[in-house]
């Protein structure tokens, strides 16, 4: 398809499932030609999947599950049949035992002994007092907003080194809201209860996995994009976003074999907030910049390890918050779909946070799978004989890092956004919002039906950006 300067297209930046949502909507409801254009050479963004020695490898442990009235359906509608529900299980290995998680007083008492339990206890009773004389929420850090709702022990014992490691920072800069995020229930008993006796909706019992891993529901969503009129683009990188006024004038990148521009009607982007504001033309205030800068991403080094055994451990996923291993979780992919892995095999996604740049971040493949072999067998976690290969994956701009303070940066990243008329920003990334593949395409759903004006609140770029209340009450179950 060739490009050009009179095109006028809804456009859609980014081939993951908020993208593909977007597009997927824009397709049946847009009077326009719709066109996605994806960096990669894939669609799916984080929600990939990867083929490697005969084994179909996720970015990480994706699960479908979601409380989102429709979402459910919207994505069963696209899976159709390829779909498994797989019994969750997973465990948090605490002072050298598994511990089945989430973690229950009896079984930190049978692993860890009574006095553990007793002191988790006697340090809760002793957070109720805090719970009701401490600052506001919106105003803790996600260390005083833990501790005085699981009380100061058990903050130490199962999230303080755990959060360090996810987000390289210390809890006390981190907002409360990565707390929140994380909690089924904000009200201090349910979320005490949901901690120590997982009631089922606090822990997530049984989830949806698309047969063949994750990156089936990306590729689904995008068969279904073409099969609906519009046009799919990978290996396309965005350059500059050139603004004219108030409104995009035409977006310019490169693709194989040269240089493409659009001159779109329309545009919803979901590229991480640093991405776009770089490639804007001309660029945003300094003061807005600086905004963008105080909304950091974590990165995600991610090493597969290949096993000549059937099986490892039975668990889905395992939590490490011990600092002095390397990985803070652990998927095992043959058990979320036995066939991702050849018969007779089985094989470990270790997830390795960093930075670019970091110490992490600068090790050679080599000296990242040598720390993670060496971290298994001290644990005990697979057999060393019977290791077959590794492969090492880098990820940029994963996690939104939720910083105290960071609500005032994202209002002046969000008010200079909404002013540009023909541009929607959505996604985890694109709305720096801490989400799952649900969330994203509720998010990516939201930005077309506004787009079009087809919402039931009506339409337009500013109003959906007041959508931000209904995301900040997006919660991750594990």
């Amino acid at each position: 398809m060739e490009y050009g300067n009179k095109m006028k297209a809804d456009v859609v930046l980014g081939g993951g499932v908020a993208g593909l949502a977007a597009a997927h909507l824009l397709c049946q409801k847009s009077s326009r030609p719709v066109t996605l254009l994806e960096r990669e050479a894939a669609l799916g963004g984080l929600a990939r999947t990867l083929e490697w020695e005969g084994c179909r490898l996720d970015f990480g442990p994706h699960r479908i599950y979601t409380v989102l009235p429709g979402i459910e359906r919207f994505i069963l509608d696209v899976l159709g049949r390829d779909v498994l529900r797989v019994k969750r299980r997973s465990s948090m290995l605490l002072r050298g035992r598994f511990l089945e998680y989430p973690v229950s007083f009896g079984e930190v008492w049978r692993c860890l002994g009574l006095w553990t339990a007793l002191r988790i206890g006697l340090s809760y009773a002793r957070s109720l007092g805090a719970f009701w004389n401490h600052l506001p929420a919106e105003r803790q850090s996600y260390s005083e907003y833990l501790t005085t709702r699981f009380g100061a022990y058990l903050y130490r014992l199962l999230f303080r080194d755990y959060a360090r490691k996810v987000w390289q920072e210390d809890p006390a800069v981190l907002s409360a809201d990565m707390a929140r995020t994380r909690l089924a229930s904000p009200h201090l008993l349910a979320s005490a209860l949901e901690a120590v006796r997982p009631s089922g909706k606090g822990a997530v019992q049984e989830f949806l996995y698309p047969s063949g891993g994750i990156g089936r529901l990306s590729a689904r969503m995008g068969e279904a994009v073409c099969s609906a009129g519009g046009t799919v683009h990978c290996e396309h990188e965005i350059q500059k976003i050139v603004l004219s006024g108030r409104r995009i004038q035409s977006i310019i990148g490169r693709k194989p074999g040269g240089a493409f521009e659009i001159e779109p009607e329309y545009v919803i982007s979901t590229l991480p907030l640093p991405v776009l504001f770089n490639a804007l033309e001309p660029s945003a205030p300094e003061e807005v910049l600086e905004a963008v800068g105080d909304l950091p991403f974590a990165d995600s080094i991610l090493v597969y390890v290949l096993f000549d055994q059937p099986q490892v451990r039975q668990d889905s996923w395992l939590y490490f918050p011990d600092p002095d291993v390397l990985f803070t979780r652990i998927y095992e992919v043959n058990n979320f779909d036995r066939s991702n892995v050849p018969p007779g095999k089985s094989c470990l996604c270790a997830e390795i946070p960093c930075r670019r740049g970091d110490k992490t971040w600068a090790l050679t493949d080599a000296g990242i799978i040598g720390r993670v072999e060496a971290d298994l067998q001290r644990i005990g976690l697979g057999d060393p004989s019977k290791r077959v290969k590794t492969r090492v994956v880098r990820l940029g701009n994963v996690y939104p890092i939720y910083r105290r303070g960071y609500e005032q940066s994202l209002s002046k990243v969000v008010a200079y956004m909404s002013k540009i008329q023909n541009l929607v920003s959505t996604g985890r990334g694109g709305f720096f919002c801490y989400n799952n593949v649900d969330h994203s395409i509720d998010m990516g759903l939201l930005a077309a039906e506004y787009l079009l004006g087809i919402h039931t609140d009506g339409g337009g770029t500013e109003a959906y950006y007041r959508l931000r209340s209904r995301f900040q009450q997006y919660r991750i179950v594990d």
